[in-house]
């Protein structure tokens, strides 16, 4: 049995269960451990008696520790006994907590101590990392606002949580912080999946009318929050990056993003009661990414877009009641490389707003959006423009579903190197093999989703195949992912890109 091993110094994973590594107890001895240990299936243990004879508290080489019970249990469980007694070592740097059915936390991972010296000190002045994953059943939020450490906390599917307050800060009862600075390490802080989440409290001041709250926060991302109204934004100059998705009943952030000098990447998806772009939005200086995907809310992009010269990247996508957006903004913004653009409302189906494009020197890449309806017959003439981007070497078009042919002038685009098509549903003619030809270094087609294109192009046997058959690189498909969907999907893999990094640091 594992628990004889007395000297054993790695062991990054220990399942309980008589058909696995045994009782919990095995650990007991294995005190030389270091690194991450990851114990699964905690269901298996009866109480905290048992819990305790891991004897967590005594393997101080140990830096990170996952807890992880099974999921689809019932949640009349053991589970706050268990946890209550997997106290770890006071120096533990990371935590990991999923699936657990407790309505609250142990007081280990809550706790402040106060030595005889006088300062209080907390239990667990060294936890950089917490991640609490699908705790559906707690009702409140651990307090976590003094840990001096903490650089990184995730909290992900605790349903039950209605309100984020001074519990959370760490801060007591009442209208002042007392000269508690809630989280002064923290740089990332996810809320993920709280489908209950009503209320974010903004932390009380201090006696001098100010509380210094994530004054090192660089990392912001708030989804699936559907009933979340408000998130307490107030001049983070540290903040760099800020993720809002699909938090529907979100209308007052807009009103609250300001003076944000640091901020680079702004991403905002299925937030369909914010009706208009934030205007503190022309303060943004350091902005170089701009995402707004199917706010449904949006009716107009402000004049003062156009002077975002920091920006590098602008997407906006499906807002189907955007129906204003003046034609000189695109051109003011001289260091744009990539745009992803379209899917608006009827009153912008002349594209219009592109004509100031052929300004912008930088543009490499371009992602069009037509209409999924099927309004949309034919490229419009004004797109003709491209044809002075010198520098633009991957065209996308998306969503022309009303769209059979391609224009002449498409092939005027000489600078292309990749050329895609994407989902447009009666697509069946490229432009002529002449105008093909014009494409001089192209390496990549991609028809995608055109189910009429795909055919006609089918290799050897299509009547549109010889136009192509010269290109390097051909990818052509039945079906496709969505692009409107590529930025959250992108969120969404960057999320568990990075928790892969962090697990496999941890081992």
């Amino acid at each position: 049995m594992v628990g004889r091993l007395t000297c054993l110094e790695t062991l990054p994973l220990f399942v309980v269960g008589p058909d696995r590594g045994g009782s919990i107890q095995e650990l007991e001895c294995l005190n030389q451990l270091r690194g991450s240990l990851r114990i699964k299936h905690l269901e298996v243990v009866r109480d905290k008696e048992e819990a305790m004879k891991s004897n967590l508290r005594g393997k101080t080489k140990i830096k990170a520790l996952k807890f992880i019970w099974s999921d689809g249990r019932e949640l009349n469980s053991n589970d706050e006994e268990v946890l209550a007694g997997l106290e770890p070592h006071p120096n533990i740097e990371t935590i990991v907590i999923t699936n657990y059915l407790g309505r609250k936390f142990p007081s280990w991972l809550l706790m402040k101590k106060i030595p005889s010296g006088g300062d209080s000190f907390v239990a667990l002045d060294n936890l950089k990392e917490l991640i609490l994953w699908d705790c559906k059943w707690c009702e409140e939020l651990p307090k976590l606002g003094h840990l001096p450490c903490l650089k990184v906390l995730w909290i992900n599917g605790m349903d039950n949580i209605k309100s984020i307050g001074n519990e959370f800060y760490g801060i007591d009862d009442g209208s002042t912080s007392n000269g508690v600075r809630p989280f002064p390490a923290l740089m990332t802080l996810y809320f993920i999946s709280m489908k209950s989440l009503v209320e974010w409290k903004t932390a009380p001041v201090d006696e001098g009318g100010e509380t210094v709250v994530f004054s090192c926060l660089e990392n912001l991302m708030i989804s699936k929050c559907p009933r979340l109204t408000k998130i307490p934004l107030s001049d983070r100059s540290s903040l760099v990056s800020l993720n809002i998705d699909d938090c529907e009943e979100l209308s007052y952030l807009f009103d609250e993003l300001h003076s944000f000098s640091s901020l680079k990447s702004l991403f905002i998806g299925r937030c369909n009661k914010l009706t208009s772009f934030p205007s503190g939005l022309k303060s943004f200086t350091s902005l170089e990414r701009l995402e707004i995907l199917r706010c449904e809310g949006l009716t107009s992009v402000p004049e003062y877009l156009g002077k975002s010269h920091s920006l590098t990247r602008l997407s906006i996508v499906h807002c189907q009641s955007l129906s204003y957006f003046p034609e000189k903004i695109l051109g003011g913004l001289t260091r744009l490389r990539d745009l992803i653009i379209g899917g608006f409302s009827e009153e912008l189906d002349s594209f219009s707003y592109l004509k100031s494009i052929q300004d912008l020197p930088s543009l490499k890449f371009l992602v069009i959006h037509g209409d999924v309806g099927g309004r949309i017959k034919s490229l419009p003439d004004q797109l003709q423009c491209f044809t002075a981007l010198t520098r633009l070497d991957t065209l996308n078009i998306c969503d022309f579903n009303g769209m059979e042919a391609l224009p002449e002038w498409l092939g005027k685009l000489s600078s292309l190197k990749s050329l895609g098509f994407w989902d447009c549903k009666n697509l069946k003619y490229l432009p002529s093999a002449t105008a093909m030809q014009r494409f001089s270094k192209l390496t990549e087609l991609r028809i995608l989703g055109c189910p009429f294109l795909r055919e006609n192009c089918a290799k050897g046997i299509g009547f549109e195949w010889s136009k192509i058959s010269h290109i390097p690189y051909i990818d052509i498909r039945k079906f496709t992912i969505t692009w409107p969907l590529l930025p959250l999907l992108k969120m969404i893999l960057f999320v568990y890109l990075l928790f892969c990094e962090w697990c496999r640091r941890k081992r």
